[in-house]
C-alpha cells in the first residue's frame, strides 16, 4: 500500500512538474508552504547546487511539504554517481526526464532510458550514474525531506571512504561500496 501511495504521488508530481515547472513562478509565499497548502515550485537555477556528483535543483525542500522532498539531478555526460549505498529511513524514486542512467540495485544492473521510473525501497543497496556521452536529467522524489541534506552535503563530506561513510551515517544511510563505473 505504501509503495502504491508513493508511486501515485510521484505520478501526480510528474504531471504537475512536467508541464508546469518550466514556466511558472511560485504562486504561494514561502511562509505558506509548510502549512499543507498547494503550491507550484519553479526551478531556481540561481540556487542550483553542485554536490560533486551532479548539479541539483531543489524543487520541494525540507519544511515545504511534510513527508517528502523533490529535486532534479543534472548529470554531465559520462558523469559518475554517488557511492553504492542504502538508506534505512527513506525510499527513493527516480524518473528519467532526459538521457539515460545506469542503475545497479541489489547487484542487478540496468540501463534506464528517458521516460522510465526506478523505485528504490528503503534498505535496498543501489548506485547510479550517467554512462552516456549525452547529459542526463532525473526527477528524484524521496520519502523524507532530510534526504536533501544527505545529498547536498556530499561535496563537503569529501571523497575519502571514511568521511563519506560518516556523512551517510549522520543521515541514517550507509556506503556499501564504490560508485559504478
Amino acid at each position: 500500500m505504501r509503495n502504491t501511495l508513493l508511486i501515485c504521488s510521484i505520478l501526480i508530481a510528474l504531471i504537475k512538474f512536467k508541464g508546469l515547472f518550466m514556466s511558472f513562478e511560485s504562486t504561494v509565499p514561502d511562509e505558506g508552504l509548510s502549512k499543507g497548502k498547494w503550491f507550484v515550485a519553479s526551478p531556481r537555477t540561481d540556487e542550483a547546487v553542485d554536490n560533486g556528483v551532479a548539479r541539483l535543483d531543489v524543487m520541494v525542500a525540507p519544511g515545504h511539504a511534510p513527508g517528502f522532498a523533490v529535486f532534479v539531478n543534472h548529470f554531465p555526460p559520462l558523469g559518475g554517481g554517488p557511492p553504492t549505498h542504502s538508506h534505512k529511513a527513506f525510499d527513493e524514486a527516480f524518473y528519467v526526464l532526459s538521457g539515460q542512467i545506469e542503475v545497479c540495485i541489489d547487484g542487478e544492473t540496468a540501463l534506464v532510458p528517458t521516460g522510465s521510473l526506478v523505485f528504490v525501497p528503503r534498505g535496498t543497496v543501489h548506485a547510479f550514474r550517467n554512462p552516456s556521452s549525452e547529459p542526463a536529467t532525473l526527477l528524484v522524489v524521496t520519502t523524507t525531506p532530510g534526504a536533501i541534506d544527505l545529498i547536498l552535503g556530499m561535496s563537503e563530506a569529501g571523497r575519502s571512504p571514511e568521511t563519506m561513510q560518516a556523512h551517510f551515517a549522520k543521515h541514517d544511510s550507509q556506503v556499501d561500496g564504490p560508485p559504478l563505473g
